[in-house]
């Protein structure tokens, strides 16, 4: 596998404006290796110029975990980020220098709660008691430690299985502007949401 990193983007093309503006971004990093853009929505997507970019999807939406472990098994390079299409990331470069400083096998590294927070903060590495709120926004570990997430969880509790699958560090400090879950509060999947939230419980018990 290639070193660097390949960025994982499961999208319905809602945010085009800060999809866009992240890709190029990410495109211009000498880490990122590959954009692989997960389209979920074929009849919306939007083209790109960049090179790394690549938009795959199978015609259909596939939902988030789904679109994980599809970007995943299509990666080529040894670390992976799965981010979110709805984000704006004040210092991307910095951010992923950080990552690269202490992304080792076996961890994974996702955000703190403080970076959603309006205000000045410093930026801190943290190893979390409990899942922060926001840390599966922009999830950053080696390829062979992702868990693939099992088909009875389409949207939610994704970053939870790569959580307690993986030792996990937050990185603090960061300033991360999202509408935060975007897409999924557009969509009517309250039944899902509590079937989803039911097959969690019976997960955690067998791990």
């Amino acid at each position: 596998m290639k070193k660097g990193y390949t960025i994982i983007i499961p999208t319905m093309w809602l945010f085009p404006n800060s999809l866009r503006d992240m890709v190029s971004k990410y495109d211009s990093l000498s880490m990122v290796k590959e954009i692989l853009i997960i389209d979920n929505k074929p009849s919306k997507k939007i083209e790109f110029n960049e090179k790394k970019v690549r938009v795959i999807g199978i015609g259909r939406n596939q939902y988030v975990n789904p679109s994980w472990n599809f970007g995943v098994k299509e990666a080529k390079t040894e670390k992976v980020i799965l981010a979110n299409d709805d984000i704006t990331i004040g210092n991307i470069k910095n951010l992923l220098k950080v990552i690269e400083g202490c992304l080792v096998p076996g961890v994974v590294i996702g955000m703190d709660a403080s970076c959603y927070k309006s205000g000045k903060r410093e930026w801190n590495i943290i190893k979390p008691k409990r899942m922060t709120y926001g840390f599966g926004v922009f999830m950053a570990m080696h390829k062979t430690d992702y868990k693939e997430v099992p088909k009875e969880f389409k949207v939610w509790y994704g970053d939870n299985i790569q959580f307690i699958s993986n030792t996990p560090i937050v990185i603090a400090g960061v300033k991360i502007d999202t509408p935060m879950a975007g897409t999924t509060r557009q969509l009517n999947l309250r039944k899902e949401r509590i079937q989803e939230k039911k097959s969690f419980i019976e997960y955690c018990r067998n791990e």
